[in-house]
């Protein structure tokens, strides 16, 4: 739930041409402004369409239109729009998002929600199993999946019914990503756990007492992990191993690559990292400063990130570009099916779709 007061901005537009925003949020405008450069018609370029928390009250005419300079061309020019789904069944903040085709996918997020996706509608999915913040969400087929969250909640999925499963530890997990159905792995706040087809076990010994918040992989003997203060370690055959020196001092929170010599982070404050096979760089020219906390691609020259503030990115071919996002609020993860079908989820029940 939205708690600050509004706060109304007037800003000289063009002209002479007086604007008034009339926002919850000084500081999320203010980082909007900070990313543009200064420049005021790229912060209202970046957010085309109605904004369910901000009025924009004209005083004056513009004599030319706000030229839309801020947002990446491409996501135009090739017919991709996002679009938030008009009614979320929950206005809990989502945290994961994951599925195995277009017409079968979960979200979870605070207060044990669970949703699914059956290709029409988003609905939610009852049980009475936890109320924990459900943080992570992945599987191997539409009748294995499995949700990790806080106080070392499991849950699981068999294709038509929810369960609770045994869990080693109490701490919080935060992120999945498996190989098989019979090895699994789940990152916490100082710990890994894995899965072996039977139980899950915290596995030992670690090369880092740091909060993991993201896990990814390519292989069951090929697996990255990521956290606070720019923690990074490896899976590599049956031990696993930190990083001398990372890249950046900032949390990482989410690991995805289209090979293992193609794999991106993305990191608070704007930062996104890539790891070439070799070793892992900064990648230059984010175009935002905002946490970046999700990315998903469908391939290594095709790949979309989102983050605090309704932040979106993608990276096509080279480089990354801000583009046209329906929302303002945190946006938590990213997952999509193919090129053209994407999904963002996000606070307070936020549901983004990319479709032509």
């Amino acid at each position: 739930m939205r708690t600050s007061a509004p706060i109304i901005l007037c800003l000289v537009l063009c002209h002479g041409a007086v604007g008034c925003f009339v926002t919850r949020d000084e500081n999320l405008w203010k980082n909007r402004l900070k990313d543009s450069g200064g420049d005021v018609a790229k912060v209202d370029a970046t957010h085309d369409g109605p904004r369910t928390d901000q009025a924009v009250v004209d005083l004056g005419p513009i004599d030319a239109p706000v030229a839309d300079s801020a947002v990446d061309a491409s996501s135009k020019t090739d017919g991709l729009v996002w679009k938030a789904v008009a009614s979320s069944p929950t206005t809990e903040n989502l945290s994961g998002v994951w599925g195995t085709s277009a017409s079968n996918i979960f979200a979870v997020g605070d207060q044990g929600v669970i949703l699914h996706f059956n290709g029409s509608k988003w609905s939610l999915v009852n049980h009475a199993l936890t109320t924990e913040k459900l943080r992570g969400v992945r599987g191997t087929s539409a009748s294995n999946v499995w949700v990790v969250g806080t106080a070392g909640t499991i849950l699981h999925h068999n294709g038509s019914g929810w369960t609770k499963s045994p869990s080693p530890t109490t701490k919080n997990l935060n992120a999945i990503w498996g190989a098989a159905a019979a090895d699994l792995w789940t990152v916490a706040d100082g710990e890994i756990l894995h899965y072996n087809g039977t139980t899950w076990s915290t596995h030992s010994p670690l090369p880092t007492s740091e909060h993991l918040k993201a896990i990814w992989g390519t292989s069951a003997s090929s697996i990255w992990a990521a956290g606070n203060k720019g923690i990074i370690v490896q899976r590599q055959g049956t031990s696993w191993k930190a990083l001398t020196t990372s890249p950046t001092a900032n949390n990482i929170k989410a690991i995805w690559g289209s090979s293992s010599k193609d794999v991106w982070a993305a990191v608070d404050k704007g930062e996104l990292l890539h790891y070439d096979g070799a070793k892992w760089t900064k990648h230059k020219g984010s175009p935002t400063s905002s946490n970046i906390k999700g990315i998903w691609g469908s391939s290594a020259s095709e790949i979309w990130a989102a983050g605090h503030g309704g932040v979106i990115l993608r990276y096509v071919g080279s480089s990354w570009k801000l583009t046209t996002s329906p929302t303002v609020e945190n946006l938590n993860a990213v997952w999509g099916s193919s090129p053209v079908d994407f999904w963002a989820v996000g606070n307070n029940g936020t549901i983004l779709h990319l479709s032509p």
